[in-house]
C-alpha cells in the first residue's frame, strides 16, 4: 500500500514536468513564427506618425470652429494689455491700450477702477507695439532681437 501511495505521489510530481517539456517545444515552434524586431519598430513609428497627424488635424479643426485665427497676427483685439503689476494677492495695476487711448487701471476682486488716462505718445514709446494682447513679447520679436544682438556682436 505504501508503495502505491509513493508511486502516485511520484507520478503527480513528475507529470507537470513532462507537460512543461511538451510546452517548451510548442513555445519554440511559436517563437519561429513571430515577426522580427525591425518590422515591429517600423509599425510602431508609423502608428505614432498617424496619431500625431490626427492630433495636428484636430487642433486645426478646433481652431477654425472656435473662430481663432490659424495665421499669426490674423485677428487682433482693439484692447491690449501692455503691462501688469501685482500689488497684493488679487490686486493689480494694468496699463491698457484701448484704440488710441492709454489707461492705467486698478483691478481687485470686486472692482475695476480707472486710475489715470496716460499720454498716448509716452505710452507708445514705453511699450512698443511688439507686445500682443497678453502682455508678453511675441516669439518672432524675441527671435529678431536675438538675431540682431548676435549680428551686432552684442551679448
Amino acid at each position: 500500500m505504501k508503495y502505491k501511495i509513493l508511486m502516485g505521489i511520484t507520478f503527480l510530481i513528475t507529470t507537470p514536468a513532462i507537460g512543461a517539456v511538451a510546452d517548451s517545444t510548442a513555445i519554440a515552434a511559436n517563437v519561429a513564427g513571430l515577426p522580427d524586431v525591425s518590422s515591429l519598430i517600423t509599425r510602431m513609428v508609423l502608428s505614432l506618425g498617424v496619431v500625431l497627424l490626427l492630433i495636428w488635424a484636430a487642433v486645426h479643426v478646433l481652431q477654425r470652429i472656435s473662430g481663432r485665427s490659424v495665421k499669426p497676427g490674423g485677428t487682433q483685439s482693439h484692447i491690449q494689455v501692455l503691462d501688469r503689476t501685482y500689488l497684493a494677492p488679487k490686486k493689480a495695476v494694468y496699463v491698457l491700450k484701448i484704440g488710441s487711448r492709454s489707461l492705467a487701471v486698478g483691478v481687485t476682486d470686486n472692482h475695476i477702477t480707472t486710475l489715470a488716462e496716460l499720454d498716448t505718445e509716452e505710452t507708445n514709446l514705453a511699450y512698443p507695439t511688439s507686445l500682443p494682447s497678453n502682455g508678453t513679447p511675441s516669439f518672432a520679436n524675441l527671435l529678431k532681437d536675438v538675431r540682431t544682438r548676435i549680428a551686432g556682436g552684442q551679448a
